[in-house]
């Protein structure tokens, strides 16, 4: 068997964007063409190639195509398959977002009436986004924002098609939605907050030492290197210079790559979590006890879960704000904070930052 005429489970799972367990299961059903070596699968790059190219590509949400006719629902699901292998891929988490906010755009145009249905020609117009912005409350705002980027998208996918005018695509912008309340942000302000979070981690009893060392390390990746819960989730140990104290984030936000540093209590971290990691040979750095990549979803969960038994108000998201805040309340450069976030403005990096009245008041003092 000549090894590079096989893919591992771990690397077909990453060209098709989807969890190795879902690999596993398509081949113990024979869907994909496997070749079992003890308790792992081999895969065939030309069976591969093969189930990719005649890969189903239909919604998870499988009651909404009832309400769709047939035009519609094969160009919803020409547009997801382009989503997943088309000239621009997006990430993962991109793909589940669109797709779920397209079936929430439609359930809210059809006002919760499963007997009728919808053509592409009622469905992606100005007036039919315009019904759906009125209907979901101004206090929704992130579900009118991923309802209004999923509709952007899809017609993005009909003009390049020629089955929608760029003019009925660009009046739709019309209808974008604006913040009419201040986002909640949530943010540990100070080192004194971290170790409490990380206190209560270790101490929870309803996880082995090996998951309290795999969810500190992960911790660790966003309050001290600014990551974002899904670059955490998708990092690849080939990404990790540990002597050398620099981790390679490929493909973040944007398909924008960027280098971080290592910072010593984050290099322990590591350490302590690449001595009991798995030995499975799966690409991805963080692996569960049974060998399988952590989800963005699995670590937004933990997290909030470990913030409640520490008494903390703070999310996923607001550790990477942590990292933003205490670096920019110890002096470091806005530049460099700018540069480890992977933004491309330094106005984003700003808005990150949540310093106190405090802190602020301290600072004025030396001026």
């Amino acid at each position: 068997m000549q090894q590079d005429d096989y893919l591992t489970v771990a690397e077909a799972a990453t060209k098709l964007r989807v969890n190795p367990v879902t690999i596993q299961r398509l081949c113990r059903s024979g869907e994909l063409d496997a070749l079992r070596v003890g308790r792992a699968y081999r895969i065939p790059k030309a069976a591969f190639e093969a189930y990719r190219r005649g890969r189903p590509s239909a919604p998870r949400t499988v009651e909404v195509d009832r309400v769709y006719d047939a035009e519609l629902s094969a160009l919803i699901q020409a547009w997801q398959r382009d989503m997943e292998v088309g000239a621009r891929p997006c990430s993962r988490d991109t793909i589940q977002t669109h797709r779920k906010h397209m079936h929430k755009y439609i359930r809210t145009l059809l006002g919760g009436e499963p007997a009728l249905r919808i053509t592409l020609r009622e469905a992606v117009t100005e007036a039919a986004l315009g019904r759906v912005m009125a209907r979901i409350p101004v206090t929704q705002f992130a579900t009118r924002y991923n309802v209004f980027m999923a509709v952007m998208a899809f017609s993005r996918f009909l003009v390049e098609r020629g089955l929608m005018d760029d003019g009925d695509r660009l009046a739709l912008k019309r209808h974008k939605p604006k913040r009419l309340l201040p986002p909640k942000r949530t943010v540990l302000h100070s080192l004194d907050e971290v170790n409490r979070f990380l206190e209560a981690l270790w101490a929870s009893e309803a996880h082995t030492t090996y998951e309290k060392v795999l969810n500190a390390a992960a911790v660790g990746l966003m309050v001290f290197a600014g990551l974002r819960v899904s670059e955490v989730a998708h990092l690849q140990l080939a990404h990790l210079d540990l002597a050398g104290g620099i981790l390679f984030v490929h493909q973040g936000k944007g398909g924008k790559s960027r280098m971080v540093g290592i910072n010593p209590r984050l290099r322990d971290m590591l350490a302590e979590y690449l001595r009991m990691r798995p030995p499975m040979g799966a690409m991805e750095l963080l692996l569960s006890a049974k060998g399988t990549p952590l989800t963005r979803d699995y670590l937004v969960k933990r997290i909030r879960r470990i913030a409640r038994r520490a008494g903390l108000d703070v999310s996923a998201h607001g550790l990477r704000r942590t990292f933003a805040t205490l670096n920019a309340n110890a002096g470091k450069s806005l530049n460099h904070i700018q540069l480890a976030l992977g933004h491309a403005a330094i106005s984003t990096t700003q808005a990150y930052l949540m310093a106190d009245q405090r802190t602020a008041a301290r600072e004025m003092q030396g001026w």
